[in-house]
Protein backbone atom coordinates (compact mmCIF):
# COMPACT_ATOMS: atom_id res chain seq x y z
CA UNK A 1 0.00 0.00 0.00
CA UNK A 2 1.59 3.51 -0.97
CA UNK A 3 0.76 6.94 -0.60
CA UNK A 4 0.63 8.01 3.32
CA UNK A 5 -0.56 11.47 2.08
CA UNK A 6 -3.52 10.25 0.09
CA UNK A 7 -4.53 8.20 1.92
CA UNK A 8 -4.40 9.72 4.97
CA UNK A 9 -6.74 13.05 3.38
CA UNK A 10 -8.96 11.06 1.96
CA UNK A 11 -9.54 9.10 5.16
CA UNK A 12 -9.69 12.15 7.21
CA UNK A 13 -12.04 14.66 5.07
CA UNK A 14 -15.43 14.44 4.40
CA UNK A 15 -15.51 17.32 1.93
CA UNK A 16 -13.81 20.90 1.67
CA UNK A 17 -12.01 22.19 4.81
CA UNK A 18 -15.14 24.44 5.35
CA UNK A 19 -17.07 21.45 5.52
CA UNK A 20 -15.04 19.51 8.60
CA UNK A 21 -15.24 22.77 9.87
CA UNK A 22 -19.23 23.07 9.91
CA UNK A 23 -19.14 18.69 10.67
CA UNK A 24 -17.20 19.45 14.07
CA UNK A 25 -19.61 22.37 15.01
CA UNK A 26 -22.65 20.61 14.34
CA UNK A 27 -22.58 17.01 14.61
CA UNK A 28 -24.98 14.97 11.99
CA UNK A 29 -27.22 12.86 13.64
CA UNK A 30 -26.80 9.74 14.71
CA UNK A 31 -28.97 7.71 12.30
CA UNK A 32 -26.52 9.49 9.55
CA UNK A 33 -22.61 8.76 9.27
CA UNK A 34 -20.11 10.00 7.46
CA UNK A 35 -19.78 7.04 5.42
CA UNK A 36 -23.29 7.59 3.92
CA UNK A 37 -23.52 11.21 3.69
CA UNK A 38 -21.00 10.63 1.28
CA UNK A 39 -22.89 8.85 -0.75
CA UNK A 40 -22.03 4.82 0.56
CA UNK A 41 -19.94 2.89 -1.32
CA UNK A 42 -20.16 4.17 -4.29
CA UNK A 43 -19.31 7.57 -3.45
CA UNK A 44 -16.35 7.06 -2.03
CA UNK A 45 -15.55 4.87 -5.01
CA UNK A 46 -16.35 7.70 -7.16
CA UNK A 47 -13.95 10.05 -5.75
CA UNK A 48 -11.29 7.12 -5.55
CA UNK A 49 -11.23 6.68 -8.88
CA UNK A 50 -11.04 10.09 -9.75
CA UNK A 51 -8.77 11.06 -7.80
CA UNK A 52 -5.92 8.40 -8.87
CA UNK A 53 -6.26 8.92 -12.24
CA UNK A 54 -6.12 13.19 -11.31
CA UNK A 55 -3.14 12.61 -8.79
CA UNK A 56 -1.18 9.91 -11.38
CA UNK A 57 -0.57 12.57 -13.57
CA UNK A 58 0.72 15.52 -11.24
CA UNK A 59 4.56 16.00 -11.43
CA UNK A 60 4.23 16.48 -7.58
CA UNK A 61 3.00 13.45 -7.09
CA UNK A 62 3.70 11.09 -10.06
CA UNK A 63 6.74 9.34 -9.12
CA UNK A 64 4.99 7.51 -6.22
CA UNK A 65 2.95 6.21 -8.82
CA UNK A 66 5.73 4.72 -11.05
CA UNK A 67 5.58 0.86 -9.83
CA UNK A 68 2.50 1.03 -7.96
CA UNK A 69 -0.56 -1.58 -7.91
CA UNK A 70 -3.36 0.83 -9.12
CA UNK A 71 -6.76 -1.33 -9.05
CA UNK A 72 -5.27 -2.39 -5.34
CA UNK A 73 -4.56 1.19 -4.14
CA UNK A 74 -7.92 1.66 -5.26
CA UNK A 75 -9.71 -0.83 -3.59
CA UNK A 76 -7.60 -0.32 -0.07
CA UNK A 77 -8.12 3.20 -0.32
CA UNK A 78 -11.47 2.21 -0.71
CA UNK A 79 -11.53 0.27 2.39
CA UNK A 80 -9.79 2.47 4.57
CA UNK A 81 -12.11 5.54 3.99
CA UNK A 82 -15.35 3.16 3.83
CA UNK A 83 -14.21 1.96 7.51
CA UNK A 84 -12.74 5.37 9.09
CA UNK A 85 -16.07 7.06 8.03
CA UNK A 86 -18.38 4.44 9.41
CA UNK A 87 -19.38 1.96 6.65
CA UNK A 88 -19.40 -2.01 6.67
CA UNK A 89 -15.92 -2.28 5.42
CA UNK A 90 -12.75 -3.79 6.64
CA UNK A 91 -9.32 -2.36 5.88
CA UNK A 92 -6.91 -5.22 4.69
CA UNK A 93 -3.65 -3.01 3.71
CA UNK A 94 -0.66 -2.43 6.13
CA UNK A 95 -0.19 0.16 8.79
CA UNK A 96 0.41 3.48 6.96
CA UNK A 97 3.72 3.81 9.08
CA UNK A 98 4.76 -0.11 7.07
CA UNK A 99 3.32 1.08 3.79
CA UNK A 100 5.35 4.55 3.58
CA UNK A 101 8.55 3.80 5.52
CA UNK A 102 10.59 3.88 2.21
CA UNK A 103 8.78 6.52 0.20
CA UNK A 104 10.32 9.84 1.90
CA UNK A 105 7.01 11.70 1.68
CA UNK A 106 7.31 15.18 2.30
CA UNK A 107 5.49 18.04 3.42
CA UNK A 108 5.10 19.20 -0.07
CA UNK A 109 3.57 15.72 -1.55
CA UNK A 110 1.13 15.90 1.07
CA UNK A 111 -0.01 19.75 0.57
CA UNK A 112 -0.40 18.53 -3.18
CA UNK A 113 -2.47 15.67 -1.92
CA UNK A 114 -4.80 17.52 0.04
CA UNK A 115 -5.22 20.13 -2.81
CA UNK A 116 -6.38 17.25 -5.36
CA UNK A 117 -8.51 15.94 -3.05
CA UNK A 118 -9.85 19.71 -2.24
CA UNK A 119 -10.41 19.86 -6.22
CA UNK A 120 -12.04 16.33 -6.70
CA UNK A 121 -14.36 16.72 -3.98
CA UNK A 122 -15.76 20.12 -5.03
CA UNK A 123 -16.69 18.68 -8.18
CA UNK A 124 -19.52 17.29 -6.41
CA UNK A 125 -22.76 19.12 -7.40
CA UNK A 126 -25.06 18.02 -4.50
CA UNK A 127 -22.51 19.23 -1.99
CA UNK A 128 -23.57 22.11 0.52
CA UNK A 129 -22.13 23.18 3.99
CA UNK A 130 -24.26 22.42 6.92
CA UNK A 131 -25.50 25.79 8.11
CA UNK A 132 -24.09 26.52 11.42
CA UNK A 133 -26.53 28.01 13.94
CA UNK A 134 -26.24 30.79 16.28
CA UNK A 135 -25.83 30.11 19.66
CA UNK A 136 -27.88 32.65 22.07
CA UNK A 137 -24.73 34.27 23.21
CA UNK A 138 -23.93 35.01 19.68
CA UNK A 139 -27.22 36.39 19.39
CA UNK A 140 -27.12 38.47 22.53
CA UNK A 141 -23.50 40.22 21.04
CA UNK A 142 -25.99 41.87 17.94
CA UNK A 143 -28.16 43.68 20.80
CA UNK A 144 -25.72 43.88 23.42
CA UNK A 145 -24.52 47.42 24.29
CA UNK A 146 -21.76 49.30 26.70
CA UNK A 147 -23.16 51.48 29.19
CA UNK A 148 -21.53 54.49 31.07
CA UNK A 149 -23.77 53.69 34.85
CA UNK A 150 -25.39 50.30 36.18
CA UNK A 151 -27.68 50.86 39.28
CA UNK A 152 -27.01 47.05 40.05
CA UNK A 153 -22.57 47.95 40.52
CA UNK A 154 -23.49 51.00 41.94
CA UNK A 155 -25.67 49.33 44.45
CA UNK A 156 -22.49 47.16 45.30
CA UNK A 157 -20.38 50.35 45.49
CA UNK A 158 -19.15 49.61 42.46
CA UNK A 159 -17.22 51.76 39.15
CA UNK A 160 -18.23 50.35 35.90
CA UNK A 161 -15.60 48.41 33.75
CA UNK A 162 -15.45 48.82 30.48
CA UNK A 163 -15.45 45.38 29.77
CA UNK A 164 -19.13 45.07 30.93
CA UNK A 165 -22.15 45.05 28.44
CA UNK A 166 -25.70 44.94 28.73
CA UNK A 167 -29.09 44.13 26.96
CA UNK A 168 -32.62 43.81 27.33
CA UNK A 169 -35.11 41.14 27.34
CA UNK A 170 -33.03 38.51 27.39
CA UNK A 171 -34.29 35.10 27.97
CA UNK A 172 -34.14 33.34 31.62
CA UNK A 173 -34.31 29.52 30.81
CA UNK A 174 -34.85 26.62 32.83
CA UNK A 175 -33.69 23.93 30.32
CA UNK A 176 -36.20 24.30 27.53
CA UNK A 177 -38.56 26.51 28.97
CA UNK A 178 -38.49 30.54 29.10
CA UNK A 179 -39.54 31.12 32.19
CA UNK A 180 -39.11 35.53 31.64
CA UNK A 181 -37.24 37.85 29.88
CA UNK A 182 -35.05 40.17 32.14
CA UNK A 183 -32.71 43.34 31.63
CA UNK A 184 -29.02 41.63 32.30
CA UNK A 185 -25.44 42.30 32.76
CA UNK A 186 -23.41 40.69 30.21
CA UNK A 187 -19.57 38.95 30.63
CA UNK A 188 -18.09 38.45 27.80
CA UNK A 189 -16.19 35.30 28.83
CA UNK A 190 -12.77 35.28 26.47
CA UNK A 191 -10.11 32.75 25.55
CA UNK A 192 -6.76 33.98 23.46
CA UNK A 193 -9.07 37.09 22.43
CA UNK A 194 -11.84 34.92 21.01
CA UNK A 195 -15.72 35.40 22.29
CA UNK A 196 -16.81 31.61 23.77
CA UNK A 197 -19.81 32.74 25.46
CA UNK A 198 -21.35 34.95 27.97
CA UNK A 199 -21.87 35.14 31.78
CA UNK A 200 -25.28 36.84 32.25
CA UNK A 201 -26.47 38.11 35.52
CA UNK A 202 -30.08 38.79 35.15
CA UNK A 203 -31.33 42.33 36.89
CA UNK A 204 -35.02 43.73 37.76
CA UNK A 205 -35.42 47.58 39.70
CA UNK A 206 -31.27 47.60 39.96
CA UNK A 207 -30.95 44.22 41.56
CA UNK A 208 -30.53 40.67 40.82
CA UNK A 209 -33.80 39.30 39.49
CA UNK A 210 -35.49 36.80 41.64
CA UNK A 211 -35.00 33.72 39.78
CA UNK A 212 -33.44 30.57 41.05
CA UNK A 213 -30.30 31.19 38.74
CA UNK A 214 -29.74 34.76 38.78
CA UNK A 215 -25.98 34.08 37.52
CA UNK A 216 -25.56 31.90 34.64
CA UNK A 217 -22.51 30.98 32.07
CA UNK A 218 -24.48 30.58 28.46
CA UNK A 219 -23.71 27.44 27.16
CA UNK A 220 -21.09 27.67 24.33
CA UNK A 221 -17.72 26.12 23.22
CA UNK A 222 -15.47 25.08 26.21
CA UNK A 223 -14.61 27.53 28.11
CA UNK A 224 -11.11 26.27 30.01
CA UNK A 225 -8.75 29.29 30.81
CA UNK A 226 -11.47 31.83 29.80
CA UNK A 227 -12.02 34.57 31.55
CA UNK A 228 -14.07 37.90 31.45
CA UNK A 229 -11.18 40.69 30.48
CA UNK A 230 -13.16 43.51 32.48
CA UNK A 231 -10.47 46.08 31.69
CA UNK A 232 -7.41 46.52 29.27
CA UNK A 233 -4.48 44.05 30.24
CA UNK A 234 -1.27 45.33 31.81
CA UNK A 235 2.24 44.38 32.23
CA UNK A 236 1.12 44.07 36.23
CA UNK A 237 -2.53 43.00 36.65
CA UNK A 238 -5.13 40.47 38.67
CA UNK A 239 -7.46 38.15 38.35
CA UNK A 240 -10.35 37.40 40.85
CA UNK A 241 -13.09 34.63 40.64
CA UNK A 242 -16.40 37.01 40.56
CA UNK A 243 -17.06 40.19 38.58
CA UNK A 244 -17.81 42.12 41.39
CA UNK A 245 -14.70 41.32 43.53
CA UNK A 246 -12.98 41.74 40.36
CA UNK A 247 -13.79 45.43 40.24
CA UNK A 248 -13.19 46.10 43.88
CA UNK A 249 -10.09 44.82 43.81
CA UNK A 250 -9.12 47.11 40.79
CA UNK A 251 -10.65 49.97 42.79
CA UNK A 252 -8.62 49.29 46.08
CA UNK A 253 -5.56 48.27 44.46
CA UNK A 254 -5.40 50.26 40.93
CA UNK A 255 -4.19 47.73 38.61
CA UNK A 256 -6.27 46.11 36.03
CA UNK A 257 -8.16 43.00 37.17
CA UNK A 258 -10.04 40.00 35.14
CA UNK A 259 -12.51 38.01 36.70
CA UNK A 260 -12.12 33.89 36.39
CA UNK A 261 -16.23 33.55 37.47
CA UNK A 262 -15.39 30.14 39.40
CA UNK A 263 -12.47 27.95 41.36
CA UNK A 264 -12.53 25.91 38.19
CA UNK A 265 -11.96 28.49 35.68
CA UNK A 266 -9.54 30.39 37.94
CA UNK A 267 -7.12 27.49 38.45
CA UNK A 268 -7.25 26.98 34.38
CA UNK A 269 -6.92 30.93 34.14
CA UNK A 270 -4.32 31.91 31.20
CA UNK A 271 -2.90 35.34 31.16
CA UNK A 272 -2.74 37.74 28.80
CA UNK A 273 0.57 37.68 27.00
CA UNK A 274 1.47 41.21 28.30
CA UNK A 275 1.50 40.02 31.58
CA UNK A 276 4.79 40.08 33.99
CA UNK A 277 3.61 40.12 37.31
CA UNK A 278 0.32 38.61 38.16
CA UNK A 279 -1.73 39.45 41.96
CA UNK A 280 -4.23 36.50 42.65
CA UNK A 281 -7.20 38.00 44.19
CA UNK A 282 -9.17 34.89 46.41
CA UNK A 283 -12.64 34.27 47.93
CA UNK A 284 -11.81 34.17 52.00
CA UNK A 285 -14.25 30.97 51.73
CA UNK A 286 -14.63 29.15 55.12
CA UNK A 287 -14.05 25.92 53.34
CA UNK A 288 -10.68 27.06 51.53
CA UNK A 289 -11.87 26.44 47.91
CA UNK A 290 -10.79 30.09 46.85
CA UNK A 291 -7.26 29.69 48.56
CA UNK A 292 -6.80 25.97 47.42
CA UNK A 293 -7.99 27.19 43.52
CA UNK A 294 -5.73 30.60 44.24
CA UNK A 295 -2.40 28.68 45.06
CA UNK A 296 -2.85 26.36 42.16
CA UNK A 297 -2.95 28.73 39.63
CA UNK A 298 -0.20 30.50 41.46
CA UNK A 299 2.50 27.52 41.18
CA UNK A 300 1.53 26.95 37.59
CA UNK A 301 2.07 30.72 36.80
CA UNK A 302 5.46 30.76 38.80
CA UNK A 303 6.74 28.16 36.74
CA UNK A 304 5.74 29.86 33.81
CA UNK A 305 7.72 32.58 34.80
CA UNK A 306 5.78 35.23 35.73
CA UNK A 307 6.17 37.26 39.06
CA UNK A 308 3.05 36.14 41.27
CA UNK A 309 1.04 37.34 44.86
CA UNK A 310 -1.53 35.46 46.11
CA UNK A 311 -4.16 38.21 48.37
CA UNK A 312 -6.89 37.27 50.31
CA UNK A 313 -9.01 39.44 52.82
CA UNK A 314 -8.27 38.87 55.91
CA UNK A 315 -11.92 38.35 57.20
CA UNK A 316 -13.49 34.58 56.77
CA UNK A 317 -16.17 34.42 54.65
CA UNK A 318 -15.52 37.48 52.55
CA UNK A 319 -14.54 38.61 49.49
CA UNK A 320 -12.88 41.96 48.07
CA UNK A 321 -16.69 43.38 47.33
CA UNK A 322 -17.44 43.11 51.08
CA UNK A 323 -13.49 44.76 51.82
CA UNK A 324 -14.41 47.78 49.68
CA UNK A 325 -17.87 48.16 51.07
CA UNK A 326 -16.33 47.66 54.74
CA UNK A 327 -13.84 50.38 53.64
CA UNK A 328 -16.42 52.51 52.93
CA UNK A 329 -18.84 52.55 56.07
CA UNK A 330 -15.79 52.96 58.36
CA UNK A 331 -14.78 56.32 56.07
Amino acid sequence: MRLVSIMFVLAACGGHPEHIAKDQDQPAPATKSLYERLGGTPGITAVVEEFVTTTGKDPRIEQFFVNADIPRLKKLMVEQICQNTGGPCHYTGKTMKESHATMHVKGVDFRGAAEIVESVIGKDPNWKPEPKTETYAEQLRKVARHAKRSRYLESRGLEMAPGLQFAEGVEYRDGDRVLGHYAAMLAPVMRGGAFLTYHVTYLQDGHKAAVPTPRKILPGPSNRGASVALYPPAETMGVAEGIETAIAAKMIHGMPVWAALNTSLLKSWQPPAVAKCVHIFADNDSHFAGHAAAFELAHRLVLAGLVVHVRIPGEPDTDWNDCLLAGRAAA
